[in-house]
């Protein structure tokens, strides 16, 4: 701790300010780089905040530049010093699991993939696939929950146009040899 003095209208203040204890391991990172490396805008505030405390800014000086309370900055700093730059990443949130938690993601893509590959004529549909997690897991799923698990997955549908069942590519090419082109 150490005694600051401030005259402000000729009035002299003595503020206590406690010393602010940086850990050791906080010069072995280069905090911008890695904010600037970041995707998470969480927390590359928060290893913004880091590299101002690394150049010697206090916790309210550092709240200020990144716009929180001092507070805040000091509960950053507190997890950085018990787990090191992993405590200034975001932690797994709480909250309810899907329905299909203990699948393997790599075994609903296969069984997905599948059921395209078995689908005649055509691609398969949200619908097709509510059906078959219906049928194999005892699971019923809406039509956007289906589409917002393809996209975790990293199933995209962009196909060609499908070919119908029936359709005679022989009479295609014939009907396209007697087209008229403008």
């Amino acid at each position: 701790m150490f005694f600051l003095l401030q005259i402000h209208n000729n009035l002299t203040f003595f503020k206590v300010v406690k010393k602010l204890i940086l850990p050791e391991t906080i010069n072995q990172y280069d905090f911008s780089k890695l904010a600037r490396r970041e995707s998470n805008g969480r927390v590359k505030l928060r290893l913004l905040a880091m590299h101002h405390l690394q150049h010697g800014k206090t916790l309210k000086e550092t709240g200020f530049a990144v716009n929180v309370t001092s507070r805040t900055v000091s509960n950053w700093l507190k997890g950085f010093k018990i787990n090191g730059l992993r405590g200034l990443f975001d932690k797994p949130h709480t909250g309810r699991h899907g329905y299909l938690h203990g699948l393997d993601s790599v075994t609903l893509c296969k069984e997905i993939e599948l059921l395209q590959r078995n689908c005649d004529g055509g691609r398969i549909r949200g619908s097709d696939i509510i059906e078959h997690l219906k049928s194999k897991y005892s699971v019923s799923y809406h039509k956007n929950s289906i589409y917002k698990i393809l996209k975790k997955l990293g199933l995209v549908w962009i196909t060609a146009r499908s070919k119908h069942p029936d359709s005679n590519i022989e009479k295609q090419e014939a009907f396209k040899k007697t087209l008229k082109k403008p």
